[in-house]
């Protein structure tokens, strides 16, 4: 038996010994096992309130740490250079509406193979997409918007609507896309 265990039935037993102490200083005539059991039903009933609202809490506590951890590590595998590995990320993160959510902003994705990912709507303001790989990607109405797009590869992908108000994307790189209609270009111009 473990410490751990060992130690909690003593408390327990303390806490009954004090129980029954404390009934017969509030009863001294005589002792009923009944008004007992009432008295200890009621003591018991507020404590249990307690716990379960500690419980409910630790739980939601441990619910949210778990889920920030999950998000950061998509984030981590969105930037991997193996392909199946970002893909998977990038699918699992809009799944949950983190793609969207701005939990991608500033995030560092450089040299990530994202060729293919579905990325159309996500908000990647601000993030290092440095030397990355987004061809045939689905970038419709993405947010790229100051985002160090240096050495990134295009070719094929689709940049309807996506915002690259600010970025450092080259001309070079904008005549690899599939599609700019309705983009913004760095200096804020919509293409047509």
């Amino acid at each position: 038996m473990s410490l751990t265990r060992i130690l909690a039935i003593i408390f327990l037993l303390l806490a009954i010994g004090g129980s029954l102490v404390g009934y017969n200083q509030a009863n001294p005539n005589a002792f009923s096992l009944g008004d007992y059991l009432v008295t200890l039903y009621a003591q018991l009933s507020t404590e249990l309130i307690g716990i379960a609202v500690t419980v409910l809490v630790i739980d939601y506590l441990n619910e949210k740490r778990e889920e920030r951890r999950l998000r950061w590590q998509l984030i981590h595998e969105l930037g991997s250079r193996n392909n199946d590995i970002a893909d998977r990320a990038a699918y699992e993160l809009r799944e949950r509406g983190w793609l969207m959510d701005g939990s991608l902003q500033n995030a560092d994705l450089h040299n990530a193979d994202l060729s293919h990912a579905n990325l159309a709507n996500a908000n990647l303001c601000h993030a290092n997409l440095h030397g990355a790989t987004l061809s045939h990607a689905e970038l419709q109405n993405a947010n790229l918007s100051e985002t160090d797009l240096k050495g990134v590869n295009f070719t094929g992908a689709n940049l309807q609507k996506a915002d690259l108000r600010h970025s450092n994307i080259t001309a070079e790189q904008l005549a690899q896309a599939y599609s700019l209609e309705g983009a913004l270009l760095p200096d804020g111009v919509a293409v047509e």
